[in-house]
């Protein structure tokens, strides 16, 4: 072994020596220092002052440079380090990033030696190189399994900021680019593409939009993605039993080699072909009955996914493919993606088509898109959004051309609003308006209602997921405030200063809105009462409400007062009831049909009607005499009058529900 080797295995041990001693990156990073080059540390003061780094997270730590030399063994040795790491987390069966060499300690190793060469190639003079983080992942992401890989990305989406900021920024762009290309060509798109996304979030969070490493700037295509065609037999039939139309059938999937290679459909008297194919396409969608296929409703099914990356292009299944909407609109928006190209090659070794040629693109473009409309479901819809999209392509490829200029993607600095500049700053401010009882978390809008509804929640977004959030009061809701109040009154709590539910005219009109929805009896019990929420809610919970309270007794009358005396007053404050017997005689005088009339509605008015014509009986009854067939049919009529009543209120708060 040379002296070589055996310095960088004596750093080696050091690190790891480090690891464990220490837990915060800047303790370990500084502690590693001072173990392999105790002269490269500062002056006493420096010591100190790495303490206090230690200790408060601070970075104020100064280096002695190390010599070139130093630093490609201490470089040596931190890779060694890495890879031991990498063996031991195996040997262990456990991920990288989830292995710790200290026991108890929650902090993965590998993730503490990152964070610690992070935080010494911040130092000034650095005693590593800044990209030597970029490189370890590196490293560690090719020997790694995917499921060291998604620990090794979670660990990298937390320390985006970091990678992003200088001086690790330009050292380590380019290696993290080549190890994030080199781990998506390794993954699979399909059983891998949780991984995947990750990984291309990542990239778009730590390149800049203006990256020129992003955005194809060569306009290459993806030629490796090739249809295979059948070569199919003449008389061969497909899952129908029709026979396959062989010439179309190689017309249709032919046209995927121009889609997957667009500057081949520019050769000479290439266009002429594609355009008389994709014409003869569209004869044949013309021609088919189209159908909401099954493609579609799994689509749907799956959040909007499609439920393939690739159609199959088996002979047997042409004519199934035909009818289906969504395999048109995918073959559709293909064709209007080769045209747009053809149309603008981003090439600069490509020219586009001549005059002629450019008419005929014109022509059949319009074409797709009468056929993409006439496709269902929502086609005007549909086309409106790809219209959108191709011309935010445009945009975006014609800046790419510009070698992606960062000036249309910088935004002005806001203007100052009209009469800053004169605006007199030491006047005094405007007097606030006081806080409302509901402005909980200092919003103030303008009005007591828009305070309580900005004060919901204290960010306004929490709302969306709260469990009470908007919509209506069940009429449990609206009630129970009144069966409350029922229950305190009969309990004896004095509410006379208060403006109860069951007062309150607007709440009485949302109530009975919702009782009216639920419980038509006792709506009609309600408004028979004058909108008494009292008798609609011991009507709808009888169990929960306390009884009545009793009626006073009705005053004796006088002597030599007949039937035809006063009667007490009706119970809900209206005028009295005209019970005599005159009087109920001449009202029934009209005939026998009022009478089945009032029963009738008495009945569907329920227990209300029904209770009023039993206390006038009663009282009848208490002075010995049976209530007369006039006076029976009275008190119908006088059901039917309350009847009516009942229904002009409800025709008065029907319109209101439809609002």
């Amino acid at each position: 072994m040379t002296p070589y080797e055996a310095e960088v295995q004596r750093l080696q041990a050091l690190v790891l020596q480090a690891l464990r001693g220490e837990q915060a990156p800047e303790a370990s990073g500084a502690l590693l220092v001072r173990l392999a080059f105790p002269e490269a540390m500062g002056s006493a003061d420096g010591d100190t002052a790495t303490g206090e780094a230690a200790s408060s997270g601070v970075d104020p730590v100064s280096f002695r440079k190390l010599t070139a030399v130093q630093q490609e063994q201490l470089t040596n040795a931190v890779h060694g380090a890495a890879r031991q790491l990498a063996h031991e987390a195996r040997a262990a069966s456990q991920p990288l990033l989830a292995y710790s060499i200290v026991e108890g300690r929650e902090q993965a190793a590998a993730a503490q030696l990152l964070d610690a060469v992070v935080w010494l190639a911040r130092q000034t003079p650095a005693p590593v190189e800044p990209g030597l983080a970029a490189q370890l992942l590196e490293e560690i992401s090719e020997g790694a399994s995917n499921a060291d890989c998604e620990g090794l990305y979670a660990y990298l989406d937390s320390r985006t900021e970091v990678f992003k900021a200088p001086p690790l920024q330009g050292a380590s762009k380019l290696t993290l680019l080549r190890t994030c290309n080199a781990l998506l060509k390794r993954l699979s798109k399909s059983a891998n593409a949780l991984l995947c996304g990750r990984v291309l979030l990542f990239l778009a969070k730590l390149l800049p939009l203006t990256e020129r490493s992003g955005v194809n700037l060569g306009g290459a295509f993806n030629t490796d993605n090739v249809t295979p065609v059948e070569e199919v037999a003449e008389g061969a039939v497909d899952s129908e039993g029709q026979p396959v139309d062989v010439a179309f059938y190689r017309t249709f999937w032919g046209l995927q080699s121009y889609f997957s290679n667009p500057p081949a459909a520019l050769q000479p008297g290439k266009w002429g072909e594609v355009s008389r194919d994709i014409r003869r396409v569209l004869e044949k969608f013309q021609a088919e009955k189209v159908t909401v296929g099954e493609g579609a409703a799994a689509g749907a099914a799956n959040g909007g996914q499609g439920a393939s990356v690739k159609y199959l292009s088996s002979s047997r299944l042409m004519s199934l493919q035909l009818r289906d909407a969504t395999f048109r609109r995918h073959f559709l928006l293909q064709c209007l993606i080769l045209m747009q190209w053809c149309e603008r090659p981003r090439q600069k070794e490509k020219k586009g088509l001549h005059a002629k040629l450019l008419e005929d693109l014109q022509d059949l473009r319009s074409k797709v898109y009468a056929s993409l409309e006439a496709t269902p479901d929502k086609g005007t819809q549909f086309t409106a959004a790809v219209r959108h999209l191709l011309q935010w392509e445009d945009a975006w490829a014609a800046w790419k051309q510009q070698s992606c200029p960062a000036a249309p993607l910088e935004r002005p600095p806001a203007e100052a609003p009209p009469g800053a500049a004169t605006a007199d700053l030491t006047a005094p401010a405007p007097k606030r308006r006081k806080l409302g009882s509901d402005a909980v978390f200092g919003v103030r809008v303008g009005t007591d209602e828009l305070d309580r509804l900005w004060n919901l929640t204290e960010d306004n977004l929490s709302a969306l997921s709260a469990d009470d959030r908007g919509g209506f009061k069940t009429v449990r809701q609206l009630i129970e405030p009144v069966i409350e109040e029922m229950q305190e009154a009969a309990a004896g709590g004095d509410d006379a200063g208060m403006l109860t539910a069951s007062r309150s005219k607007l709440y009485s009109w949302k109530a009975l809105r919702a009782v009216a929805r639920t419980n038509l009896q006792a709506f009609a019990a309600a408004v028979q009462k004058g909108g008494d929420l009292e008798v609609a809610a011991r009507a709808m919970y009888p169990s929960e409400c306390p009884p009545p309270p009793a009626t006073p007794p009705a005053p004796p009358k006088a002597e030599g007062e007949g039937k035809g005396g006063a009667m007490p007053a009706h119970p809900s404050g209206g005028a009295p009831a005209d019970t005599t017997a005159a009087t109920a005689r001449r009202r029934g005088s009209d005939g026998g049909g009022e009478e089945a009339a009032g029963e009738e509605d008495g009945a569907v008015n329920g227990k209300a009607a029904g209770a009023a014509a039993a206390g006038e009986e009663g009282e009848e009854g208490e002075e010995g005499e049976l209530p007369e067939d006039g006076e029976a049919t009275a008190a119908h009529l006088e059901g039917e009058e309350e009847a009516e009543e009942g229904e002009a209120v409800v025709d008065a708060v029907a319109p209101m529900d439809a609002e």
